[in-house]
């Protein structure tokens, strides 16, 4: 089956949207976890979501720039 040139590029900006997801849902998890070590809810949850959320964005930007600039040596 031979996809159109509008589906060509969806595995790449699937996985894109699927890591920032993952990185932001990691950073949130370890402030959960952080949260019940420590019982300061919800100080760690709210920092490491921030921090994975940024994580997340600075992947898929890095990712998206590569194209124009080449890969990172």
């Amino acid at each position: 089956m031979r996809l159109g040139p509008e589906l060509r590029g969806m595995g790449r900006y699937l996985a894109l949207g699927f890591q920032m997801v993952a990185v932001t849902g990691v950073g949130a998890a370890i402030g959960w976890w952080l949260d019940q070590k420590t019982g300061r809810a919800p100080v760690f949850l709210i920092v490491f979501f921030l921090l994975g959320s940024v994580g997340g964005i600075a992947a898929v930007w890095r990712s998206l720039d590569e194209p124009r600039h080449g890969p990172k040596q």
